[in-house]
């Protein structure tokens, strides 16, 4: 699977967006920053470099600045589009928020955050050091969970954060989601 992530420097048009990327598949997420596209369904209607064009004109059209990365999973492909550092290794080690969750992030892991970079943990490479069980321990469950989806993440999309195959019953939901991003 190949996952292109479109993050969206304009969150007020972030549900017109969603709507008008849903002609190059059916197979698409969001949340209040970016758009999902997955790849292998949209291949048999654009070539990549196909697609990276089309997102890039219809981001022209709505007057929004866009990253678009591409990864084999939706968090590395956020992870990428917000920082725009690859290999996934070289990620900074704020990005196992987006490992964690793309829509709500705890204090925890802010914190473990904070305890990672006093430690010379700067990078997602760095975490090899740290043993499973160590950090459950000393951490707790949401720290071993980032942590765990950011090694494991290839291929897996996030809980509760599915593909859609329907986007008229998602609007709905969306719209009582962010009212304000859909009202604009």
């Amino acid at each position: 699977m190949q996952v292109i992530c479109v993050l969206i420097r304009n969150q007020e048009v972030i549900f017109d967006f969603v709507e008008e990327c849903y002609r190059y598949g059916a197979k698409l997420a969001w949340n209040q920053e970016a758009v999902f596209l997955e790849f292998p369904h949209t291949q048999s209607i654009y070539s990549l470099e196909k697609l990276f064009t089309s997102l890039e004109e219809l981001a022209d059209h709505f007057d929004v600045q866009i990253r678009v990365a591409t990864a084999g999973d939706a968090p590395t492909a956020l992870c990428y589009a917000h920082y725009g550092v690859m290999p996934k290794e070289d990620l900074p080690i704020e990005s196992l928020k987006y490992f964690y969750s793309p829509l709500t992030i705890p204090k925890e892991i802010s914190t473990f955050i904070r305890v990672l970079r006093a430690t010379g943990h700067n990078v997602l490479r760095d975490l090899h050091s740290l043993l499973p069980s160590m950090l459950r321990t000393q951490f707790g469950d949401i720290a071993w969970e980032a942590v765990r989806r950011a090694r494991d993440a290839e291929g897996r999309g996030w809980p509760g954060f599915p593909f859609l195959e329907n986007y008229s019953e998602e609007a709905d939901r969306q719209e009582a989601l962010f009212p304000l991003v859909a009202a604009s």
